[in-house]
């Protein structure tokens, strides 16, 4: 489980991904938080192939992610897996939500939060709409920078998603989106350029702790990490994040690709009507975010 995408591959890989669907709702919390990163680290590294393999275990895990069982723990670090499935694979992510409503759990769950989603959506897109919704409403919740950082791009490229549900959801989406250009790139932090390293990346150094009790994947996943393999796949995570294309993308270069499609998809006046609807606040974080290099200073300050 813990080699990741080094199990993946046409050999191994139907096993791989029947031992993961035997693990998504049938461990406590602990086996969930060990699992999430060995999807993420999949996604990551065969994204096609991953995502099309992977999607009966990913509906498992959309069941639980609505379901309204699970902890927020669980919920928070699921979406980085899904978020990897957006930026890796959109169409997946669509066909996703779609197997959703033709889910018995998913559907029931997204029809216990019924309220606030538009009756003219078509079931794939009331998954969309919840999904989504629950996103924006748990993104205070990842306290890792790389998964912060992750969703951020993730939800940005959900902005050209094929569905009339995003331009309803502007609201709760743009913030998402520019805190973390804020803490990256406006003035909150310094984006460097590094490879973004996954939710919980156990090979890497600190990966470990921050997962809610203290010395929890320390704990479990520990005396694997002591053992010889240990220092190969330390290698192989590190070639991994430098070459993710997602680990070098600014958050603003991703809005404005968002955007972009938006309004392609929709009509520039339809994306600016929903735009004006927005408080003036994110209104204006979204223009600084957006802004030209040489404007965004002056924007974010202003």
């Amino acid at each position: 489980m813990l080699a990741g995408p080094v199990l993946y591959g046409p050999a191994a890989g139907h096993h791989v991904v029947a031992v993961l669907g035997s693990v998504i709702g049938n461990v406590g919390e602990r086996g969930l938080l060990l699992t999430f990163p060995c999807l993420e680290a999949l996604l990551q590294a065969a994204p096609a192939e991953a995502a099309a393999a992977l999607q009966p275990v990913l509906l498992r895990m959309l069941a639980l992610v609505l379901g309204g069982k699970e902890s927020g723990l669980v919920v928070s670090n699921a979406l980085p897996v899904l978020g990897r499935l957006l930026l890796a694979a959109p169409a997946q992510f669509v066909a996703l939500c779609a197997a959703g409503a033709a889910d018995g759990e998913v559907a029931a769950a997204v029809a216990a939060g019924r309220e606030g989603i538009p009756t003219e959506l078509s079931p794939a897109e009331a998954v969309l709409w919840r999904l989504l919704s629950l996103w924006c409403e748990q993104f205070d919740s990842l306290g890792q920078a790389g998964a912060r950082r992750l969703c951020a791009l993730a939800l940005a490229a959900g902005l050209g998603l094929p569905s009339r549900a995003l331009l309803g959801l502007l609201d709760q989406l743009l913030p998402a989106i520019t805190a973390v250009w804020y803490e990256t790139e406006g003035g909150g932090g310094g984006f460097s350029g590094e490879g973004m390293p996954p939710s919980y990346d156990y090979f890497a150094g600190g990966g470990l702790h921050g997962c809610g009790e203290e010395g929890l994947m320390e704990e479990v996943a520990g005396p694997a990490l002591d053992s010889e393999e240990a220092d190969g796949e330390c290698g192989r995570r590190a070639q991994l994040r430098e070459a993710d294309p997602a680990g070098s993308l600014p958050v603003s270069e991703a809005l404005r690709r968002g955007l972009a499609a938006a309004a392609a998809l929709h009509g520039p006046q339809q994306l600016d009507a929903a735009l004006s609807r927005l408080d003036e606040a994110v209104a204006h974080s979204v223009r600084a975010a957006t802004a030209v290099p040489g404007q965004a200073a002056g924007q974010a300050g202003g």
